[in-house]
């Protein structure tokens, strides 16, 4: 979380839990819409063939009757911020605005998936140009994770990627995606671990580039399994899983915790699924619009996000530190030192004036995390999911993927 804003839009001064992927235009109704809303659920984009005037329009309003926002994704802009040879056609951009501006339940444009570098000038223009004719509500752009290769990035290395684009685009909000639970089928156990070694090395990169820029950042993370060709290439989280990957976003203080996605996409309404010869199962609601487990699961961890996210907002996320088996790995925690033997730990470090809150979630989906601090710390604890405290030894137990939200003494941690 951070305590400087760049832009006055909306979602920038927010955390929030946010969706990819509603239901197809046969389900778009509003038990449907209060389906997703009952899963706390803030902000939805749509997608999964809402993607006109029309169609945004009507979820604009079912949203507002259920509590959601929607950013929008928009056929009529979307060309011109693929390619430089499509030309800026500012009717659309005018007509667009004018369609979504002033519904009480829009959240922002959604313009451009996973760009690579050079499109940045082209992307960086048509912020300009959306702001000027909304300056509430933010253009948004979702980047590729570092296990894009240099091509995809159109830039040297991922620090290079992040930092062109904050100095192009001048985003309110850097935005990324890293899904990390590759399949059983097409990868070993060391795939697997390498996979996991960038997700925790992306939060920690991007992290950092939006606090030195001064503004937020958010993460899309899995919430189905993803087939490509004949062969599973993401696996549908378990339980601990979601659990894993949310709570040490939280704890690297993402504004806003991303699902991909919400209903199970059509294939054929997902942007470049049939080029890419993929298909996906397993998430929170079917095409059909029957609920798997993942609806329970993610309604239970966005509970916790949302009352903890919203706290911390407007703390700043001082510190991070991350342990594997016991070992700090990278980052400070100033304030405790977890010992034990075999613990995988994020801590996130937050400050506000002299007061001091801490987020501590288990770094790993496959084993408890048993610990207790050097220290002789007094501590208040705000909440909890899947976390045990003894009081007699003065330890903890958060089961794989838990999390404990703490309130401590400040111990010069800023």
């Amino acid at each position: 979380m951070q305590t400087k804003q760049k832009n006055n839009v909306e979602l920038a001064d927010e955390f929030v839990v946010v969706a990819f992927g509603g239901p197809t235009l046969e389900h778009t109704t509003l038990s449907s819409f209060k389906e997703i809303a009952d899963a706390n659920i803030d902000v939805l984009v749509p997608g999964n063939q809402s993607d006109d005037g029309p169609s945004n329009l009507k979820a604009l309003d079912l949203a507002e009757k259920t509590g959601i926002r929607i950013l929008t994704w928009d056929k009529r802009v979307c060309p011109m911020a693929i390619t430089t040879s499509a030309p800026i056609e500012y009717a659309a951009i005018k007509a667009m605005t004018e369609d979504y501006k002033n519904h009480s339940a829009f959240a922002g444009y959604v313009i451009r998936d996973e760009p690579d570098a050079g499109i940045f000038p082209r992307l960086a223009e048509l912020r300009k140009l959306y702001l000027e004719k909304d300056p509430k509500h933010e253009p948004f752009i979702n980047l590729f994770p570092s296990y894009a290769n240099n091509l995809q990035l159109g830039a040297e290395n991922y620090q290079d990627y992040l930092d062109k684009f904050i100095k192009i685009v001048n985003p309110s909000i850097i935005s990324y995606d890293n899904y990390a639970l590759l399949a059983d089928n097409i990868a070993s156990p060391e795939e697997k671990t390498k996979r996991e070694e960038i997700y925790f090395n992306d939060l920690k990169i991007v992290g950092e580039a939006a606090r030195k820029a001064g503004i937020p950042f958010w993460n899309f993370i899995l919430s189905m399994g993803v087939k490509s060709g004949t062969n599973d290439y993401l696996r549908v989280p378990t339980r601990a899983e979601i659990l894993w990957q949310a709570n040490t976003a939280l704890a690297y203080g993402s504004h806003g915790v991303c699902w991909f996605c919400c209903w199970t996409p059509e294939i054929a309404t997902l942007p470049g699924a049939l080029e890419m010869n993929e298909e996906y199962f397993g998430g929170m609601i079917n095409g059909d619009g029957s609920r798997n487990p993942m609806y329970e699961y993610l309604k239970e961890e966005n509970a916790f996000l949302r009352k903890n996210g919203r706290k911390l907002v407007w703390w700043n996320c001082a510190h991070n530190a991350r342990y594997k088996n016991g070992k700090k790995v990278n980052g400070n925690s100033p304030v405790v030192t977890p010992i034990g033997n075999n613990f995988d730990l994020v801590i996130g470090t937050f400050v506000k004036g002299d007061k001091l809150n801490l987020v501590i979630a288990n770094a790993s989906y496959k084993k408890s995390a048993d610990f207790s601090f050097s220290e002789k710390q007094k501590f208040k604890i705000i909440d909890q999911i899947d976390a045990e405290f003894d009081d007699k030894k003065s330890a903890w137990n958060l089961n794989p993927g838990g999390c404990v939200v703490m309130e401590c003494s400040n111990k010069d941690s800023r």
